[in-house]
């Protein structure tokens, strides 16, 4: 695998006796998932493990999934509530105007024409993501992701405009 990863889901409970665990997809997408021999997985100790995916199963309102040597119940709950990275191209495919939110990472925000933070990562709001923007005194602002405060990306520029810069203060 590349070092082009892309986080696509998270890892929940343990179902049955034979190692399988809940897959909660982040893009709502499943069918994807079907195709990988393989992912990464970042445990909850932030370390990061490559898994080869025996199984994919649909069962009543959820999707299971079983790794290769991981056939028990107490195997699979190490692995709960890891995240489950996979190659850019085997991701779940992209609509017109759609990204990946791991593009936003690394974005210099402007405000004005001058680069006033960079992106340095994501967190859920209650009503939107909101960019975690660094600004040159080292401090880290919160600004919601929503056409109200940011422009659409521009990834060939590698920018996000800010409408208000009263958000980093």
């Amino acid at each position: 695998m590349s070092d082009n990863l892309i986080a696509s889901a998270r890892l929940g409970r343990t179902h049955g006796v034979r190692g399988y665990m809940r897959l909660d997809s982040f893009s709502g997408l499943y069918e994807h998932f079907e195709k990988l021999d393989e992912c990464i997985i970042q445990t909850r100790e932030n370390k990061r493990i490559k898994l080869e995916i025996e199984d994919i199963v649909y069962h009543a309102d959820s999707v299971l999934i079983k790794f290769k040597g991981v056939d028990t119940p107490e195997k699979a709950r190490l692995l709960s509530q890891s995240v489950l990275f996979v190659d850019r191209s085997k991701a779940a495919p992209l609509e017109e105007g759609e990204y990946y939110i791991a593009d936003l990472f690394g974005l210099d925000v402007v405000f004005d024409g001058r680069i006033v933070g960079k992106v340095e990562s994501v967190s859920e709001g209650s009503q939107a993501l909101l960019l975690n923007v660094r600004t040159e005194d080292g401090k880290i602002h919160l600004v919601p992701n929503m056409e109200v405060f940011v422009r659409r990306p521009d990834f060939e520029k590698k920018e996000i405009e800010l409408l208000n810069e009263e958000l980093l203060s």
